[in-house]
């Protein structure tokens, strides 16, 4: 068996327990003796070579292959924090990624949405910030995010590791902007909070749980 046959059956596996077992990416590396990036290069092989067939039987599946269709084509994702600052620096330096940021630039407003800081949170979630990272987070006293850079309570920004290799527009260059945030519910009425106490909104789109919550904490 060559190496290629060797690394296959490791995708299966991979795939065995991700798509079937329902074990997360880390749990997978655990398993497998590997990194986590290391799983989404077997997951991503074993697509690339057939091993995984999925069918939804329901409409939203024609919604989500065009989303799909529109990524590919467009470039439209990039990770909200970068592995490295060689990373980040790379893809800064993208002709696209230029393009979009003059866009972002020349914008007269921005709708973004109010991200929490905890184990629920989106970067943690979605694998864009590691445990160890989301520790130190918090150690930081970090309850929110904009754009993917962290605040503080006062809503100002973090500085640690995973600021430096946030992929977003500063947030100062949204200062002649309208920032609308959209975040609502009482999980992440202390991260908005914290984007009002910065003053990096000029708008707000929330709900009266969130509201009743901001309210009480000012008191």
């Amino acid at each position: 068996m060559d190496k290629f046959e060797v690394k296959l059956d490791q995708a299966a596996r991979a795939a065995w327990m991700s798509y079937v077992g329902g074990m997360t990416q880390d749990e997978i590396a655990t398993q497998l003796g590997v990194s986590r990036p290391g799983v989404q290069r077997l997951l991503a092989l074993a697509r690339q070579e057939g091993l995984v067939k999925v069918h939804i039987d329901h409409p939203i599946s024609t919604c989500m292959a065009l989303g799909s269709t529109l990524r590919e084509r467009f470039l439209l994702p990039a990770p909200v924090v970068a592995e490295s600052l060689a990373e980040k620096e790379a893809m800064l330096s993208q002709r696209l990624f230029k393009a979009i940021a003059d866009v972002a630039r020349e914008s007269e407003a921005a709708f973004i949405g109010i991200g929490r800081i905890d184990r629920r949170a989106t970067l943690f979630q979605d694998h864009f910030i590691s445990e160890t990272e989301l520790d130190e987070l918090l150690g930081r006293e970090a309850v929110g995010e904009l754009l993917g850079w962290p605040l503080n309570r006062r809503g100002e920004v973090v500085d640690c590791s995973i600021t430096r290799r946030v992929t977003s527009l500063p947030l100062e260059r949204f200062g002649k902007h309208l920032m609308v945030g959209i975040a609502g519910g009482r999980d992440k009425a202390p991260a908005i909070l914290a984007a009002l106490r910065g003053g990096w909104l000029k708008g707000l789109v929330t709900d009266e749980i969130a509201a009743r919550h901001i309210l009480e904490a000012m008191e």
